[in-house]
């Protein structure tokens, strides 16, 4: 009999994101080998009673969508109003999974998900998987307000998922309570479907990109724990002098940083180019057009962005946030995410080296495909789900 999954997530498609992009292609993957029912919260101020919609159904997957349910920490209606939402919220779900054979329970992020996979497990009497993501560690372990709630979720959970070697040492030192019941999954990517693009010319030329000079690309919002800072040091002492372009696959708010007091003329059109894209076929595109890709996050979960570019055989400059993934000299360059010097030579050492772009390219497409397929992926869910279920 084909196991039953509830898949409770922050966020989900059409919804923007990694953790959206993320849920999406769990869930598929997963409803080829088991039965996925996938609840999610749509975003807005709540209207009572609550909404709850069938969204998506086929043979072994049915999307639920909540709401409207505002998300996150900060709620900006009025605090006895959370109680309420909370309450509608789980007593439709305890409804709905009478009607199921739910055999675990997933809470995809730790927040509004981890609340209500908590209290469905609790009551259901079935095992518990947490994924933590980035945000879910980063600030909020050292927010008072927060932890005790946020430890509270983790506690309940049979064991709690970490995206990457990153996030799982953040939650062993910050929550030592857990250390034991934490593992570590990582994220796959879809992008191992192209077939890579080695030639650049042609693509830098659609993009009005100049062909002879180098384009450094990076994907995801541009905030502050992915390390503009170092973005902007590179465009100051790379791109000018080279007269290369960042390309910019992704969200970036000039008006933001120029009120923080930042000097933004670098980012300011002449030496980035931002393109905000929800089309994937547009992201292969623009990834493939680029010499190669820095990601230099100063904390972070398994940034989607790196894992489409080494699939697509570009080699990566990135911190020691993704060494779990990136093998320094072989399929990219690790660098500290506060030595912006050393960032810069790596661009250096990649412009003046083609033969060794190609040669990380290479070895990073295939580093993907060795350990971040999505089949890889689901094997690990599949065996942990079993293993706990079986108990």
């Amino acid at each position: 009999m084909l196991l039953n999954t509830l898949l409770v997530c922050e966020d989900y498609p059409p919804d923007a994101g990694g953790i959206s992009v993320s849920a999406r292609r769990l869930a598929t993957i997963l409803s080829s080998e088991m039965n996925v029912h996938i609840v999610y919260f749509s975003r807005g101020n709540p209207v009572f009673p609550l909404t709850y919609s069938l969204r998506e159904k086929s043979h072994s997957m049915k999307v639920y969508k909540v709401g409207p349910y505002v998300t996150g920490w900060t709620i900006p209606y009025p605090d006895e109003l959370r109680p309420k939402v909370l309450k509608e919220t789980n007593e439709f779900l305890l409804n709905l999974l009478f009607k199921e054979r739910i055999d675990v329970i997933h809470g995809f992020g730790i927040q509004n998900a981890g609340s209500t996979a908590a209290y469905l497990s609790r009551c259901l009497k079935l095992p518990l998987f947490l994924s933590a993501r980035g945000k879910d560690v980063g600030r909020d372990a050292f927010d008072g307000r927060r932890r005790g709630i946020l430890l509270k979720k983790l506690r309940s959970a049979n064991i709690v998922i970490a995206v990457n070697e990153w996030v799982a040492m953040l939650l062993r030192m910050n929550f030592p309570q857990i250390r034991d019941f934490v593992r570590v999954i990582p994220n796959s990517t879809e992008m191992l479907s192209e077939d890579p693009i080695y030639t650049t010319t042609k693509l830098k030329s659609y993009f009005n990109l100049d062909p002879d000079c180098p384009v450094v690309g990076f994907v995801g919002s541009l905030r502050e724990k992915k390390n503009p800072y170092a973005l902007w040091k590179l465009s100051e002492q790379f791109l000018k002098p080279t007269h290369g372009k960042l390309l910019l696959v992704g969200n970036l708010d000039l008006a933001e940083y120029s009120e923080a007091g930042w000097n933004m003329k670098n980012f300011d059109g002449d030496f980035v180019k931002v393109i905000t894209t929800g089309n994937r076929a547009d992201v292969f595109k623009l990834i493939s057009c680029c010499d190669w890709l820095v990601f230099p996050s100063v904390d972070d979960g398994m940034a989607n962005g790196l894992l489409e570019a080494m699939a697509c055989a570009r080699p990566v400059i990135c911190s020691e946030t993704f060494s779990d993934v990136v093998r320094n000299g072989l399929d990219g360059i690790v660098v500290s995410a506060f030595n912006h010097e050393a960032i810069v030579s790596g661009c250096w050492t990649l412009w003046n080296n083609p033969e060794l772009r190609m040669r990380m390219g290479k070895n990073a497409r295939e580093r993907i495909r060795a350990n971040f397929s999505p089949e890889v992926e689901k094997k690990n869910w599949v065996e942990l789900y079993q293993e706990y279920q079986r108990k």
